[in-house]
């Protein structure tokens, strides 16, 4: 969802936006940075900020970063105490206390003092909040019991007495709604996001050439986040046709609340040397992740009927409601890292760099159940995975100017991922649908070995003018993967230089060969002991053969010193000539001006665009070594072919205007983006096991076809300003607007449309809030 992602960047960027927010720490609002007036005397370094914030409505995106999601007033505080020995002392002893966002919940305290030139000391606070949805709805509590509101009555499953049901074009679905009624006030409602608290201190201490420097960090975690899971096997199906029994369901899906409950500690110790020819490094870091959680075990929620494949013996110990999802939550971890760097230069113009890691990652945490099925007692070959993973990471080049036009550069780089941790199977039962003989699933430790050699030379062709060029080659060795030898080869050429007095240019190709030797198609199914499941012709496009082609171009244009204007494109392209399924090819598109333009000496402006198109072509078909493509005269249009495209559009503009010289400032932004993202989706037919199952008659059109796309929109204005009574007082003020509309297909429907499917409730969001603030900043 590349959309999602550009579109959640630049309302991050709105929110540092935020009037008192932004006037509280952007550096274009302290009066430092003002001339002062010949009359007056030294600024205070020492200032304390006061003031309130007020929220029209509540608001999960805007915000969301700061903990700042609701309606209503927030108090600001920010603060600068600083202190040191007078110049004229002799003494070099310093201290500095600073907090920031005080009110909010990313709020900040940083305290240093020592020594200049010889030692130091920092401690420091960070809250770094994240606020997702406000109204996600779940038949469990975060702890995996069953909705108060149920009250023990378990949902009712029952295969469809009509084919087909219609929930919003062009969506449809195998499985029968239960009444909107039938679940409503008896959910459980969670507000998703995260809140991390960090607690650091570092000790530095300069002696001679050397610098030592210890450090810590702690922190700790906690919220909620989206999740799903499945109770039970398969529906039990007894034919392809389109007739349905009404009841045999053992099998249902529900979204959950993942608790998150994490605390993180990393230590840290360098020791670097630094003269005027030779620079080294050596270091130590021990990270250990601990989850206080170890498992969400889920309550079946779901009426089962009949339960005989949960108990082929027939005990009457098992029914449906003491049925559980065992769910394991991140294991516990940790990890050792060595590391030395080295930097000498042996001539004035030749310099070598290296770079050596060596890491031990460990984890041994205890396995969690294997089944939630009372009637069985089953439990892993081991009581812990003991797994270990080596790292090892090294780095060496040279560059060097061998004469006046022409310097080289040469590097050697080599990724080892060295995974000792043990291969095995263990005893599962989810995947024999709680059959009395269970089932097993494989680990494999996944290695690999990625080593590249990079060679650049560049030439100086004349005046301004620069011919550059680099080849890259490079070999990955997978262990238990298809393609277990994959080679690569990069070529680079860039030019860059003076096109005219005023105008700057540059443009550079790079072409990349990516060659999968004797790709081996369902090797690694063969490991897992499974059967074949890849068609000839389908590959995974991260381990086969691929053809790379990209260009890229930049125009500067300076006609005056007062304008700038720079013009960006870049255009890539994948192929992947081997694949007849999968992913086929995709295309990269962006391009877009920037202009700054210094209107006056107090006003200046910016203004940007760019827009930015991802295509993907992709080709499929149900097929196995084990089921053959399904024929054309069954009306399934397959294998299938479509074509998805991502396009989004970002637009902003802003200003800053010195009003009146060192008494007021004005700045005004507005930033604009907008996203569109293609679906294509199966219709009308449903896949389970060989069989295919479709609730009308053979006929029936099963083509790919394209939903509704998913769109999003935001606009976001700004308006700021200070205006200094006097040097030692300032006031803030602020106003911001912003608006944010999104509409997904995939969303919109009740949390309780499905009676297989218990959906999470959420829906398209849509907002449109004001933010209006003032404050004080008194220096002292």
């Amino acid at each position: 969802m590349h959309i999602a992602r550009s579109l959640k960047a630049m309302l991050a960027a709105g929110v540092c936006l935020l009037p008192l927010q932004a006037l509280a720490q952007s550096n274009d609002f302290d009066v430092d940075d003002q001339p002062a007036p010949a009359s007056a005397v030294k600024t205070p370094d020492n200032w304390v900020t006061l003031g309130v914030q007020y929220k029209s409505a509540p608001g999960a995106y805007l915000g969301r970063f700061q903990g700042s999601d609701g309606k209503g007033l927030y108090g600001i505080g920010d603060f600068q105490l600083r202190g040191s020995d007078p110049r004229d002392s002799g003494g070099t002893r310093y201290w500095d206390v600073e907090g920031r966002d005080l009110g909010f919940d990313d709020r900040s305290f940083i305290a240093k003092f020592g020594q200049q030139g010889t030692w130091g000391v920092q401690l420091s606070y960070d809250g770094i909040p994240y606020r997702a949805v406000n109204g996600f709805k779940s038949v469990w509590d975060g702890s995996g019991h069953l909705s108060a509101g149920l009250g023990g009555t378990l949902i009712p499953l029952a295969y469809p007495s009509t084919p087909l049901f219609a929930f919003k074009a062009p969506v449809q679905s195998l499985w029968q709604p239960i009444p909107d009624t039938a679940l409503a006030g008896q959910l459980v409602t969670f507000k998703l996001g995260t809140q991390r608290d960090i607690f650091a201190g570092n000790v530095k201490y300069q002696w001679n050439d050397w610098t030592i420097t210890g450090s810590l960090k702690h922190e700790h975690k906690t919220g909620y986040q989206a999740n799903s899971l499945t109770i039970g096997g398969t529906p039990s199906l007894t034919t392809a046709s389109a007739a349905r029994p009404t009841s045999g369901v053992t099998s249902a899906l529900g979204y959950f609340a993942q608790p998150i409950d994490y605390d993180t500690d990393r230590y840290d110790l360098t020791a670097a040397l630094n003269t005027q020819r030779m620079q080294f490094q050596v270091g130590y870091t021990f990270h250990n992740f601990t989850d206080n959680l170890t498992m969400f075990n889920a309550q079946n929620a779901f009426g089962f009927n009949p339960l005989t494949s949960y108990n082929p013996a027939g005990s009457s110990a098992v029914t449906a409601a003491s049925i559980f999802a065992p769910y394991s939550l991140p294991p516990s971890n940790s990890a050792h890292q060595f590391r030395a760097m080295f930097g000498y230069n042996v001539t004035p113009t030749t310099r070598v760099n290296a770079n050596f890691q060596y890491g031990l990652q460990l984890q041994n945490d205890t396995f969690q159940t294997a089944t939630g099925n009372p009637a069985q007692t089953i439990s892993p070959t081991n009581a812990s995975y003991n797994g270990v993973m080596q790292n090892l990471y090294g780095n060496v080049s040279v560059t060097s100017q061998l004469m006046d036009k022409v310097d080289v550069r040469l590097a050697y780089t080599i990724d080892n991922r060295d995974n000792q941790s043990p291969g095995g199977k263990y005893a599962a039962d989810w995947l024999s649908n709680y059959s009395a003989s269970p089932a097993s699933y494989t680990s494999i430790p996944f290695s690999y070995n990625r080593q590249a050699l990079t060679g650049e030379v560049g030439y100086k062709i004349a005046q301004g003018w620069k011919l550059t060029a680099t080849n890259v080659f490079e070999t990955t060795y997978r262990s238990y993967a298809n393609a277990s030898w994959v080679t690569q080869d990069t070529g680079t050429l860039k030019l860059r230089g003076q096109l005219a007095d005023d105008l700057y240019g540059a443009i550079s190709y790079s072409h990349q060969d990516r060659n999968a030797h004797t790709y081996n198609n369902n090797y690694t199914w063969t490991v897992f002991g499974d059967t074949a499941r890849d068609p000839a012709g389908f590959y995974m496009y991260f381990e086969t053969s691929r053809k790379h082609d990209e260009i890229k171009t930049s125009l500067d244009y300076a006609p005056v010193n007062s304008v700038n204007v720079t013009l960006m494109a870049k255009a890539a392209k994948d192929t992947y000539p081997g694949s007849t399924y999968g992913l086929r090819n995709n295309n990269n598109f962006v391009v877009g001006p920037d202009v700054s333009w210094q209107v006056t000496p107090t006003l200046s402006t910016h203004a940007f665009y760019s827009y930015q198109s991802l295509q993907y072509e992709q080709a499929s078909l149900y097929e196995s070594s084990t089921t053959a493509a399904l024929s054309a005269t069954t009306g399934y249009a397959v294998p299938w072919t479509n074509k998805t495209t991502d396009d989004v559009h970002t637009a902003g503009i802003s200003a800053d205007w010195q009003a009146i010289k060192d008494v007021l400032k004005i700045t005004a932004d507005y930033t604009f983006a907008y996203g569109n993202t293609a679906y294509a989706m199966g219709d009308s037919v449903v896949f389970l096991g060989s069989a295919v199952v479709s609730p009308v008659a053979p006929t029936a059109n099963a083509a790919i076809i394209n939903m509704a796309n998913d769109r999003s929109m935001l606009s976001l204005i700004s308006i700021r300003g200070e205006y200094t009574i006097r040097p030692d007082i300032t006031l803030l003020f602020g106003y911001a607007f912003e608006r944010f509309t999104n509409k997904d297909p995939a969303n919109g429907y009740a949390a309780n449309t499905y009676a297989n499917v218990i959906l999470p409730g959420t829906s398209n969001y849509n907002e449109a809030i004001h933010v209006v603030g003032a404050g004080m900043r008194i220096r002292f």
